[in-house]
């Protein structure tokens, strides 16, 4: 885990060390245990690298590294089938000086070129240059757990792991009023309709799942190399638990390779309680028993603390814990230094959780933890997506909708019907029918809005600031009636990725690696291919992990009937007085940038926003 910068120059040569290292210092947080420049004999090509040492702690495994004479990368993430790659091809003739991640990667690039990409498991983004083809070739992750942002110039191409780093030399900081009016208007940090954008104008991110190439004439191609398997096979419900855990095990196997301590993250829900599981298993087998090491975020405030669940599992695994304790102080002492790290908005004040538990592994000195970030996009884990599994069971067939209602009230689920507005979507999913049968709905060119809501910030904005007549924001289309397709977005777009970036950015500042095994992708693959039924069933949600760990973990966690999320009390820590005067000051400061008319007092509802919309303005004024 580490991060990168770099520049290809096309007609001036633009690459000097006093660049790079400017790209990289600016990322500094990312990689504390070395930092390394490679600069081409022509200038140019630039490489820069900040390391944070995971496996192979020796030199050997240093950054920017080449290979054979022609191949030169800066590599920031993790390989996890590293061993069993580095195995084929030391069969097929190649040597290797470390023992690294790095330098199979490297030896797989030449082996078999861009095709490499279907063979990798892992979470990354990396730059090769290729000296006789004269070619960079970057790639990103299938999922998008690792960031590569660029900015394309006629005088170059420039890439780093964090927007900052592109900034530091020069890189125009300057906010795409489209994406904050999606942000205020659609409740979204990604664009649909183009995942390449980001909140500033000159500023690109490289699609999840793709990979770039660029001579130094400027010539770009861009190509997709993975798309989720929707194959669909046929399987027993016992044979798919089973199948299900041999893939999680593998990949909690593979995740676990290390040089430095791994822990893991808890939140006492059944996703992390599972790792959590397996992590031990793993480390009982290796003989490694009693080193697993967790991390959590606790709440006093009833309706947000999982203590009771944390416990339960603590006490059954009998593993170290050590815990944080997120309150109110952390919007008004902290939130402008997450900003920094995120670049960009985020939805809530649950981030501030997960960074306060990255603090936390830092001062303990647990460098990776493992995380269970996708198990609800995986598996149908999130209230909305069983509303939409009831949707497709009443549009397919009306016995197997009767037979899940009836099945979920046995398990004492309350609520267990569609309403009259869920029937309509089903009766009429294009959306604009939708809405010209049901009135009270708004349906606007963007999606499913309440009026009271937009109209909030319509009064809110100056015109000046923002024009809506000049934005087009981009079309939300209503979810289908069908589970796996809901799914399939909540990994192709939406939920996921925002929730990965989250992720990165938060560990990254405190200089920790997060893996999560959920991604592994022949586990996604598999899980793809199944019938719904295997991910809800009679009102259970992610019912083939409960099935698969119901022996092995406590009932109060594997039938676990309430699902918490990772929240917080953001109402109550906004409302909270010690955060007043920021909240006043960063109100009156978009008034007199004239960003808020003047003249409007305080209004509860916009708090939030207003935050995010401030701190994305003051980091644009940021001296990089």
């Amino acid at each position: 885990m580490c991060g990168i910068a770099g520049i290809l120059s096309f007609g001036e040569r633009l690459t000097d060390t006093t660049r790079i290292k400017r790209m990289t210092d600016a990322i500094a947080h990312r990689g504390p245990d070395g930092h390394g420049k490679w600069i081409s004999p022509d200038c140019a090509v630039g490489l820069g690298h900040r390391r944070l040492s995971i496996i192979d702690l020796t030199n050997l495994a240093a950054q920017p590294m080449s290979y054979l004479d022609r191949y030169t990368i800066t590599f920031n993430g993790e390989i996890y089938n590293y061993l069993e790659l580095r195995k084929i091809l030391s069969a097929n003739g190649f040597g290797f000086k470390s023992s690294s991640d790095t330098e199979v990667l490297l030896a797989m690039y030449h082996w078999k070129g861009q095709s490499m990409m279907n063979d990798l498991d892992g979470m990354f983004s990396f730059a090769i240059w290729d000296n006789v083809s004269k070619k960079m070739f970057c790639a990103r992750d299938r999922y998008g757990e690792k960031p590569f942002f660029f900015c394309l110039r006629k005088d170059g191409f420039y890439f780093a792991s964090e927007m900052k780093a592109l900034f530091a030399i020069g890189v125009k900081c300057e906010p795409d009023n489209s994406m904050i009016a999606n942000y205020i208007f659609n409740d979204l940090v990604l664009d649909p309709n183009d995942e390449t954008k980001t909140f500033y104008m000159s500023i690109k991110k490289l699609a999840k799942g793709t990979f770039l190439e660029i001579d130094q004439r400027g010539k770009l191609k861009v190509e997709r190399y993975y798309s989720i398997n929707r194959k669909e096979s046929t399987v027993s419900p016992e044979d798919a638990a089973l199948k299900f855990e041999s893939l999680l095990s593998k990949a909690v196997e593979q995740t676990l390779r290390s040089d430095v301590k791994v822990g893991s993250s808890l939140s006492g829900g059944l996703d992390s309680s599972t790792l959590v599981y397996l992590i031990n298993q793993q480390l009982k087998s290796a003989g490694k028993e009693n080193q697993n090491t967790t991390f959590s975020a606790r709440f006093e405030e009833v309706g947000f603390s999982e203590s009771e669940y944390l416990d339960c599992i603590l006490k059954d695994l009998k593993i170290e814990n050590h815990s944080v304790y997120p309150d109110a102080n952390l919007i008004h002492q902290e939130l402008r230094h997450v900003f920094y790290h995120q670049e960009e908005p985020f939805l809530s004040t649950s981030i501030l959780n997960q960074w306060s538990v990255m603090r936390l592994a830092n001062q303990h000195g647990v460098t990776v933890l493992l995380d269970g970030q996708g198990a609800d996009e995986l598996l149908g884990g999130y209230p909305w997506h069983y509303k939409i599994y009831l949707m497709e069971l009443y549009k397919s067939s009306k016995a197997a909708f009767n037979d899940e209602l009836e099945g979920r009230s046995k398990n004492g689920f309350l609520d267990s019907s569609l309403n009259f507005a869920d029937r309509m979507k089903v009766n009429y999913p294009s959306g604009v029918d939708f809405a010209s049968k049901l009135k009270q709905y708004s349906f606007r060119k963007w999606g499913f809005h309440s009026l009271s809501k937009n109209a909030l910030w319509y009064g809110l904005l100056n015109s000046d600031f923002l024009d809506l007549k000049k934005i087009n924001l981009p079309r939300v289309e209503p979810y289908a009636a069908c589970l796996n397709d809901v799914l399939e977005a909540d990994h192709r777009s939406f939920v996921l990725e925002s929730l990965l970036r989250y992720s990165d950015r938060n560990s990254m500042a405190f200089s920790r690696e997060v893996r999560m095994p959920y991604l592994n992708y022949e586990l996604v693959d598999y899980c793809f291919s199944l019938n719904v039924s295997n991910k809800i069933h009679h009102g259970w949600q992610k019912y083939i992990l409960r099935k698969a760990f119901e022996n092995k973990l406590p009932s109060k966690i594997t039938w676990r009937k309430d699902k918490m999320g990772y929240g917080a009390p953001q109402d109550k820590w906004l409302n909270d007085p010690r955060n007043s005067d920021f909240i006043n000051d960063n109100w009156l400061d978009l008034q007199n940038r004239g960003v808020i008319k003047k003249n409007i007092p305080l209004i509860t509802g916009a708090i939030w926003k207003m935050l995010m919309l401030n701190s994305t303005i003051q980091f644009s004024k940021t001296d990089f």
